[in-house]
């Protein structure tokens, strides 16, 4: 989940069920899986109405998105297409990261938000996707 949020520029809304937005949740029917890459299609998001698909390509390391959201749905063969992708709140889940961080003895004050900071910094450092002809859309920043 954290991987698919750093890679996919996004918002804690669009990955968990936040109370005020529940049409933006991800459904697993948002997901396609290609060979090169994992394509995300969001039929409204937060600042816009309109459809947009998000292409994230295959990383070559042990936190790829495509990988790791395949061995999730693999297991967790349950969830239904119209079902929520992660079916918990944004309060779950940010328990669930200050978990991970007192675990990992990470200091830093991280949130939800800052997978789609990161995200975009490391995007923006060089990580160029399109050397890959994979498309990324940085989805309203």
């Amino acid at each position: 989940m954290f991987s698919l949020a750093f890679f996919a520029l996004l918002c804690p809304s669009e990955l968990v069920l936040a109370p005020s937005t529940p049409q933006h949740q991800l459904r697993r029917s948002s997901i396609t899986f290609k060979q090169n890459c994992v394509k995300i299609s969001f039929s409204s998001f937060k600042h816009s109405k309109s459809e947009v698909s998000v292409k994230i390509p295959r990383q070559s390391s042990e936190v790829c998105p495509w990988y790791l959201l395949s061995e999730y749905l693999r297991l967790h063969r349950d969830i239904n297409a119209n079902d929520p992708l992660f079916p918990c709140s944004t309060s779950d889940i940010s328990s669930l990261l200050l978990q991970c961080i007192v675990h990992c003895g990470i200091k830093s004050k991280l949130t939800l938000h800052s997978f789609r900071r990161g995200g975009a910094t490391w995007y923006s450092a060089g990580s160029n996707p399109r050397q890959k002809n994979v498309d990324v859309v940085c989805l309203h920043l």
